[in-house]
């Protein structure tokens, strides 16, 4: 909670950067996010995980940070899986344009 408060008072105060009317925090469970990376390298030659990506307990970690802060900034989470199904592209998108239409 420190870093974040201190990054939105450097954007905010210190650089004038206009604050997000909205902000989402796109919710994808670590071990489908796996399944993701873990096909993305068997589609791409030569493709490796980074070094974050290659330790499971720090993006464990990451994503539980990030899940909290969304919950604590009050920011709309986008749940981008149904159980153990990860919704499709058209699908998360759609969710997404129907919360920005409440701020037009």
């Amino acid at each position: 909670d420190t870093f974040i408060n201190w990054l939105e008072n450097y954007e905010y105060e210190d650089l004038k950067l206009p604050r997000p009317d909205i902000t989402f925090f796109l919710d994808l469970k670590p071990e489908l996010s796996k399944k993701l990376r873990m096909e993305r390298g068997e589609l791409k030659a030569g493709t490796k995980q980074d070094i974050h990506e290659a330790n499971e307990e720090y993006m464990i970690h990451c994503y539980n940070v990030g899940l909290e802060t969304a919950k604590e900034k009050n920011w709309h989470i986008i749940k981008c899986y149904d159980n153990d199904r990860i919704k499709t592209i058209e699908e998360i998108q759609d969710e997404i344009q129907k919360n920005v239409k409440k701020y037009l």
